[in-house]
């Protein structure tokens, strides 16, 4: 059955099983539910209302008081109810023994009165602190607020400071030690990939961070390691919100962005915008023998090597209930992004035997740019028990990539020895569509379904041109050049059984996927192709022990698919002494991912420990080999397999009312099954964090983070350890509406690259250190304080007194 008539059929069923529900709800809906919610006199306005049925405390609906404290509640079944009334810095309050009848429908609760919790007021701003790591059965919570040290970072800067994940001194993230992961915003996957779409999301947006390392069923099964989920900011208050954000910083780094927020009743509008530049100014140095021809070839360079990047993003949208059961909200994000990474080394070459010594300067500028657009809408209905659902989504996601690298060798006169361009450029676009169904069977007992397509299209073509030292001009080289046309297909179905029993609870699923895959070589017109069921099983089981100890078991099968690019069967030069080639015969990789956890809070002491275990089938690693005299390629191949078991720990406790720490650890120990006995294959690596927050009265926060890796191993070759230490001082002003925040990230210069990589016929030695420290100031103001207006007094007549 063609792709797109799958989808309208799915999107038809959702449609008129949702009109079915509403007409089903609407017979005997009579009831109504209004009146107003006062304290010491004062009405309340924006306060939680939220009715439960009395029978199963399940919730039935819930609003938002209006300006003066009023509340309806419409279309209510007949039935018992209580009515329960919520707001921060406020004790809870219910009105029971609520009952909706033919004889009486419309119920009027006049100046249902909430006290003031004077407790709460008096030690909010000490004891409500969120932990900087929240553990949950199936994920951990990254709280970003926490992280005062990212405040003019991206989400890579928030993540140098979580357990799981480790960031290279040159912005790479890896989740357990694996770049493959999946990066989903707000629940949809990214338009982007990997670090690159944690490095365009701007901390200052963002609310928490999830990391999924062992995701159920209903997730895509792609990704070695798991999911990271970016949450960005929401506001629930009516009328006009926002917040702006403005950061500079030494070196040539700035950049601003705003979120605006308007709630008119059941709409919210939500625009948001953000610009950054940055500007790492550092250094270089390599060692290098290449064997070719019974030569030997000795090189070493030294120089600068600088990163520039340069995004911008527009998003806005709208959320809107459509209904007490139906939920709506459609989005759309356009932006751009550039990386650019100038260098410029002095070379000194040799060869034995001896035939001089040849000196020049080499000059490379690399970029990678391009605009990219989502598009995305998703739809929930819920029935009468709340935790019935179905809901549909559907993400639209295009990017144009652009990549260049131009490199010129400069002899010691000045004279151009020799010159090369590398330009790749093309469209690729993806479509989803899914929907997804929640059936409570007993009290905490739920089937949960759903199928998914998603459809993948994008185009490379290569160029390559070489300088003539004749005409001076650059020509163009058919034999290096080539277009790639790429198609893949994927639907998914799955299903997921949860129950909970006593102290035990668990959660077991499965998923099936087909995935139809052609890859075009429109040069000399030959294809590859791939038609492929796989089946990825998941369970996820809990236990409470007493004393607050949880323990949690799960398990799950992934896929790592191989990139687009990895396929390409062409030469691609990256500069004048590296290339790249794909391999169209690769295969994905197959991760088996166990995870055993043990939680504890006592008092103001969270404790968590995970040991894990990670088995990956068809290893993809990228290989190195002399691909003519002192020139490397680099091609991707299917080694084996290899095995990850490791512990993992946090402790995070309040020492003294004004101090907090965080104190973390990985270890984990690695083992390949290569089937070339060449490569590395054993290691045992681990990294550690110590994080120290320091409340200085109720507006002043201080902040020191320090962090270790460990030295690490691949497949042909080691990155040494390395540290950093990073603090920051941030002060809130005028009512917490003004917050100021000065930062100093890598204050002793420590985040250094050093790596070895070697092989047959040839060994590598890099060394690269960015200038630092970073020192950066932000500024952020909340419009409205992203918080409800004071109550305010209502005389008879429905006046305001202010």
């Amino acid at each position: 059955m063609p792709k797109y008539l799958i989808l309208s059929v799915l999107i038809f069923l959702v449609s008129e099983n949702s009109s079915a529900q509403r007409e089903n709800a609407n017979k005997g809906n009579v009831g109504i539910i209004h009146g107003n919610i006062t304290s010491e006199g004062l009405v309340l306005p924006f306060a939680s209302v939220s009715l439960f049925k009395k029978s199963d405390s399940s919730l039935v609906t819930g609003i938002i008081t209006d300006e003066k404290g009023r509340f309806e509640l419409k279309d209510l079944p007949r039935g018992n109810y209580y009515l329960s009334v919520s707001f921060i810095g406020f004790k809870t309050a219910v009105r029971d023994n609520i009952e909706i009848s033919a004889s009486n429908s419309i119920i009027k609760i006049q100046n249902l009165e909430i006290e003031p919790d004077i407790q709460s007021l008096n030690e909010v701003e000490i004891t409500s602190n969120l932990p900087a790591i929240d553990y949950q059965i199936d994920k951990k919570v990254v709280n970003v607020d926490k992280q005062i040290t990212a405040t003019s970072g991206s989400a890579v800067d928030v993540l140098q400071n979580v357990p799981s994940v480790q960031v290279s001194a040159t912005g790479e993230v890896t989740l357990r030690g694996s770049s493959g992961f999946m990066v989903f915003i707000d629940g949809r996957p990214s338009v982007l990939s990997g670090s690159e779409a944690l490095n365009q999301i701007p901390a200052s947006s963002i609310d928490k961070i999830e990391l999924i390392t062992n995701p159920s069923a209903k997730y895509d099964p792609d990704g070695s390691s798991g999911i990271i989920n970016v949450i960005t900011k929401k506001n629930s208050m009516e009328g006009f919100s926002g917040v702006v954000n403005g950061n500079i910083g030494w070196d040539d780094k700035y950049g601003a962005d705003f979120l605006l927020y308007f709630r008119k009743k059941s709409i919210n509008y939500f625009l948001s915008a953000d610009y950054n530049h940055r500007y790492f100014p550092g250094i270089e140095s390599l060692s290098r023998y290449t064997t070719a021809n019974d030569t030997i070839y000795l090189t070493e360079a030294e120089g600068f090597s600088d990163r520039i990047s340069t995004r911008y993003q527009f998003k806005g949208g709208i959320e809107t209930n459509l209904s007490v059961h139906d939920f709506l909200s459609i989005s759309a994000t356009a932006g751009f992004r550039e990386y650019r990474g100038p260098s410029e080394l002095n070379y000194r070459e040799t060869t034995l035997p001896f035939t001089g010594v040849n000196s020049y300067l080499s000059r490379n500028i690399s970029q990678r740019s391009g605009n990219f657009y989502s598009l995305s809408s998703d739809y929930e209905h819920k029935f009468k028990n709340a935790e019935h659902k179905l809901s549909a989504q559907i993400v639209y996601n295009t990017r144009i990539s652009y990549e260049r690298n131009d490199n010129e060798l400069v002899l010691p006169g000045g004279e151009l020895q020799s010159g090369q361009q590398s330009t790749e450029d093309g469209p690729s676009s993806e479509f989803r569509a899914k929907v997804d169904y929640i059936l409570p069977l007993k009290e905490k007992m739920r089937f949960e379904t759903g199928a998914q397509l998603r459809t993948e299209v994008s185009n490379d073509t290569n160029k390559v041109y070489n300088l003539n030292s004749v005409s001076n001009e650059y020509e163009f080289q058919a034999l290096y050049s080539n277009s790639i046309k790429y198609n893949e297909d994927i639907y998914a179905f799955y299903g997921i059984f949860r129950d909970e029993r006593n102290k035990f609870g668990y959660q077991i699923g499965a998923r099936t996927e087909y995935t139809g895959r052609f890859v075009n070589n429109l040069e000399n017109d030959s294809s590859a192709t791939l038609d492929r069921w796989d089946f990825f099983p998941s369970g996820h089981f809990s236990y409470k022990l007493p004393k607050d100890n949880q323990m949690m078991f799960s398990y799950s099968r992934r896929i790592e698919r191989p990139r687009g690019y990895y396929f390409e069967p062409f030469i691609t030069w990256v500069d004048a002494f590296n290339v790249r080639q794909g391999n169209p015969s690769i295969l994905p990789e197959y991760i088996n991912s166990f995870e055993l956890g043990w939680t504890k809070t006592h008092k103001k002491t969270l404790f968590s420990f995970e040991a894990y275990y990670r088995q990956v089938e068809n290893k993809i690693e990228r290989f190195r080999s002399v691909f003519s005299d002192n020139i490397i390629l680099t091609t991707f191949q299917n080694v084996g397999n290899d095995h990850s078991l490791g512990t993992e720990g946090m402790v995070s406790t309040d020492l003294k009312k004004w101090w907090n720490m965080d104190l973390m650890g990985n270890v984990y120990y690695f083992r390949g099954d290569y089937t070339n006995q060449t490569l590395n294959n054993e290691s045992t690596n681990w990294n550690t964090r110590l994080n120290n927050t320091f409340y200085i009265g109720e507006e002043s926060q201080f902040q020191i983070n320090g962090m270790y890796q460990s030295a690490t191993i691949s497949a042909q070759g080691r990155v040494e350890d390395f540290y950093m230490i990073s603090a920051a001082l941030k002060r809130t002003f005028y009512e917490k509406k003004l917050s100021v925040t000065l930062q100093a990230n890598d204050i002793f210069q420590s985040a250094r690259r050093q790596s070895t990589s070697e092989g047959i016929d040839f060994k590598t030695e890099n060394y690269s250190r960015q200038l630092a420290p970073i020192v950066m100031l932000n500024v952020s103001y909340r419009l409205n304080n992203y918080k409800a207006r004071k109550p305010v007094r209502s005389d008879m007549d429905g006046g305001e007194e202010f």
